[in-house]
């Protein structure tokens, strides 16, 4: 992989909420140690709210304000890179309006981001400013539990969408988000960076994970309550069909013909032919396991949010 060092940094923050709501995250990251050539944006997608004055009133221009009238967080930003002019070796950090920042969050990236060919990430851990139900806790995405750096280092997750960075250089190829996918789009499906992070990965990128580097997620009260659960629930559900179609369609197949290849292991009784069916049986079997293991997790889950 190629060593470089970031030219200039982004940090992007796309937001469909008013300045009170931001204004916390704002002033978290304006308060980090930040370098020359660091550039925030915020970037308003949907109905304005007054945004744009109010950031120029209260941090003096030093905070960067786009918007877009599409709603979406994936339209947002990808607007902002449709307005924005990048070079290979300009660094791109995401994050969320909710997340407060550790005050070295910026120069870990730039020091540790030194290579292209990866997509750089870090832990978080979730705040509540209320009694959280630790009976609900297991219901809830990973993003509202936290994730710290020993999940990181015992298991492959995928980084959150308010804690990533990626050179221009690796995203350009791609360059933009599905609109399909993310909060404030048209489906109101959920894994939006997941759908970006499996493009990229396919596309030949690596995961590398950034020790000590957190952030803190603040989880509104709302998500506690039974409605914003089984909301959550289905478009969960919805985000994994999606992400499984061509899995599900396989096994349909798969189900179709397998009486065909059953009978044909009746009737074709060379060795050869033999161990061709075989391995193909076992194959419809690994599917027939999988999928009913998911689909009974899936019933499971649902059978325990019903009963809050």
């Amino acid at each position: 992989m190629k060593k470089v060092k970031p030219n200039r940094t982004f940090v992007l923050i796309p937001t469909c909420r008013d300045f009170k709501s931001i204004k916390p995250c704002i002033n978290s990251i304006k308060k980090n140690n930040q370098s020359a050539n660091t550039h925030i944006y915020v970037i308003e997608n949907g109905e304005k709210k007054d945004l744009k004055s109010k950031l120029e009133k209260y941090f003096k221009g030093s905070i960067n304000y786009l918007h877009t009238e599409e709603p979406g967080k994936s339209a947002a930003l990808n607007y902002c890179i449709d307005e924005l002019s990048f070079n290979d070796d300009d660094l791109l950090l995401f994050t969320d309006d909710d997340i407060f920042f550790n005050y070295h969050w910026i120069i870990k990236y730039k020091a540790y981001c030194d290579s292209y060919g990866f997509i750089y990430g870090a832990s978080h851990f979730a705040t509540y400013d209320f009694s959280a139900q630790a009976k609900v806790l297991h219901l809830l995405p990973n993003s509202m539990i936290g994730l710290n750096d020993l999940d990181y280092s015992q298991a492959k997750y995928l980084f959150m969408g308010f804690n990533w960075a990626i050179y221009w250089n690796d995203l350009k190829e791609i360059k933009y988000f599905d609109n399909s996918y993310g909060p404030g789009s048209i489906t109101k499906s959920t894994g939006q960076e997941t759908q970006m992070f499996n493009r990229l990965i396919k596309n030949g990128l690596k995961l590398k994970h950034i020790k000590d580097n957190y952030v803190a997620h603040q989880v509104s009260k709302e998500v506690f309550e039974k409605n914003w659960i089984m909301n959550r629930l289905k478009k969960d559900s919805h985000s994994r069909y999606k992400r499984s179609n061509n899995k599900l369609k396989l096994f349909t197949f798969v189900m179709l013909f397998t009486p065909v290849y059953i009978c044909l292991s009746c009737i074709l009784k060379t060795r050869k032919n033999s161990y061709k069916i075989f391995k193909r049986k076992t194959l419809y079997l690994y599917f027939v396991y999988e999928i009913s293991i998911y689909n009974f997790l899936q019933i499971l889950r649902t059978s325990l949010s019903k009963s809050l």
